[in-house]
C-alpha cells in the first residue's frame, strides 16, 4: 500500500514539514502533523505545523532516480530529453509534464531527477514553458 503523506510550507517561517494533513483546505487553515504515533485505528497527534494551504502537496507513492521521494509540484530535469517538468495531478492521473508535453508519471519517474518544486524555486522553469 503506498504511503499517503503530504508536504507543506511552514506558515510564516523557512521550509517545509512533512507528515498527515489534518485540516480540509476549504477550512482556510491546513495543518501538517509530522510526530503521529498510530495505535490501531487511533492517531496520537504530538507535533503539528500550521502551513500556507497554496503550497501543500501530496506524494505520488513514486521516487526519482535518485531514491527521492516526487510530491506533486515538484520539478524534475529529465537528462533523455534535456528539459525540466512538473510533477502534476490532473484528471485522475499523475502526469509529469514540460514543454507542453504530459507524460504518465508511472513511465518517466526513475528516469528523472528531483531539483526543486514550483513553490520554493519556480526560477527553474523560467523560459520552458
Amino acid at each position: 500500500m503506498r504511503d499517503i503523506e503530504f508536504r507543506g510550507k511552514i506558515a510564516g517561517a523557512e521550509g517545509f514539514v512533512y507528515g498527515k494533513l489534518l485540516a480540509p483546505l476549504a477550512s482556510g487553515n491546513a495543518y501538517i502533523a509530522y510526530d503521529v504515533n498510530e495505535v490501531g485505528s487511533f492517531a496520537y497527534i504530538s507535533r503539528s505545523e500550521k502551513v500556507d494551504q497554496e503550497t501543500v502537496d501530496q506524494y505520488t507513492g513514486l521516487k526519482d532516480k535518485n531514491g527521492k521521494k516526487i510530491f506533486e509540484g515538484d520539478i524534475g530535469w529529465n537528462e533523455h530529453n534535456e528539459c525540466y517538468g512538473v510533477v502534476k495531478f490532473e484528471e485522475g492521473k499523475l502526469l509529469y509534464v514540460w514543454e507542453n508535453i504530459a507524460e504518465d508519471l508511472w513511465e518517466v519517474a526513475d528516469c528523472i531527477e528531483i531539483c526543486g518544486n514550483i513553490h520554493e524555486n519556480p526560477e527553474i522553469l523560467e523560459g520552458t514553458e
